[in-house]
């Protein structure tokens, strides 16, 4: 914003002179509305700023034809220098009717009468005015269709971020190598991908006919449980267990089961997100090696390792009462087959060397 400069030796910028007497308008103009005014400026520039807006008002003043349309330009530019406020209006009208035919009255070719000073200044303070609030109008029609604007495209850009989001989630959820499933807080299964679908052997209605809290296994760890309740009434964020499950044709399926719990944006609990991973291979494989070290690959009877961790275990015993391992005491009969193992005894190490004896 300009600030028009004024030379300081001209002579009718004395006090008295028309030049004074404009400045002093103007100085009484920035005070009355410069408190009301969002500007950067100082109010000496503020002054400044407004001293051509005086001078336009005193040609209007004298001019001949009288004409105060020029007036609507002057309540613009008060706009234009962020004098928005509704009181900065109602100031600047105060200042014109008090004090525009006071200072700039003299200053034209002819000298104006009261009567006719009074008239042409009140139809300067309409026509400035609808100048003031017709700019308005239009700025806040400018700023609303701006926001409205921006809000469209906020809006488009988070639906555009949303639907990318939703489309690598589907992605994941629909070819992820693990079983996923998303379920409410009461356990009812609202969602399973394929993966998981076909852990339980290919039939999802046999997956969603069942809530979480009816997948019990007799193997369970009481932990398994425990955890879950807590998951769901929001004390814990997640938990991790291995987990057995049955599938529809009676077969057991092993997991290593990761639980999640999904809140709203509010914080509160929402949704429970469940993790599987098949280790049936791999737990069936596990026993199979260890069976084998455990057990004679010719006779298939358990062997000096199977003995004495059974015998150590016996030795460790809470209730004192140390009874030698049965499997261990297995012998091969006469025909070829395994004989009934002996009634237990209380152990002594007589008879846990006869035991341990080819």
């Amino acid at each position: 914003m300009s600030i028009p400069a004024q030379a300081s030796g001209e002579p009718d910028a004395e006090p008295d002179g028309p030049e004074g007497r404009l400045r002093r308008f103007a100085r009484i103009w920035s005070r009355a509305i410069f408190p009301l005014t969002a500007t950067s400026l100082t109010r000496p520039e503020f002054e400044q700023h407004l001293l051509p807006l005086a001078r336009e008002l005193n040609g209007i003043l004298h001019a001949h034809p009288f004409d105060a349309s020029p007036a609507q330009r002057i309540g613009a530019a008060l706009i234009d220098a962020h004098c928005t406020d509704p009181d900065a209006l109602s100031s600047t009208l105060g200042v014109v009717d008090s004090y525009l035919v006071l200072y700039c009255g003299g200053n034209g070719p002819g000298p104006l009468s009261t009567e006719d000073g009074r008239a042409r200044c009140a139809r300067i303070q309409h026509t400035l005015a609808a100048g003031f609030t017709g700019a308005l109008r239009e700025r806040t029609l400018a700023e609303q269709e701006a926001i409205a604007r921006s809000a469209l495209t906020a809006r488009s850009h988070a639906e555009e971020a949303l639907h990318a989001t939703e489309a690598r989630f589907r992605a994941v959820f629909k070819d992820a190598a693990i079983g996923i499933g998303i379920a409410d807080l009461d356990g009812n299964i609202l969602e399973i991908n394929d993966t998981l679908t076909r852990m339980f052997g290919g039939l999802e209605h046999h997956v969603r006919s069942h809530k979480v809290n009816e997948w019990v296994h007799p193997e369970d760890s009481p932990q398994v449980w425990k955890y879950y309740d807590e998951l769901v009434r929001g004390e814990r964020e997640h938990y991790r267990v291995e987990k057995a499950y049955y599938r529809n044709d009676g077969t057991v399926l092993w997991t290593n089961l990761t639980v999640s719990l999904l809140r709203d944006s509010e914080g509160r609990p929402e949704y429970q997100l469940a993790l599987m991973e098949d280790t049936t291979e791999r737990r069936l494989l596990n026993l199979r090696l260890r069976y084998e070290a455990t057990h004679d690959a010719l006779t298939g009877l358990p062997n000096r390792t199977l003995f004495f961790e059974r015998l150590e275990k016996a030795l460790t015993a809470q209730d004192g009462v140390r009874t030698p391992p049965v499997t261990a005491s297995w012998s091969r009969s006469p025909t070829g087959s395994r004989a009934a193992p002996p009634r237990p005894a209380r152990w002594s190490p007589g008879s846990a060397a006869t035991s341990s004896s080819p």
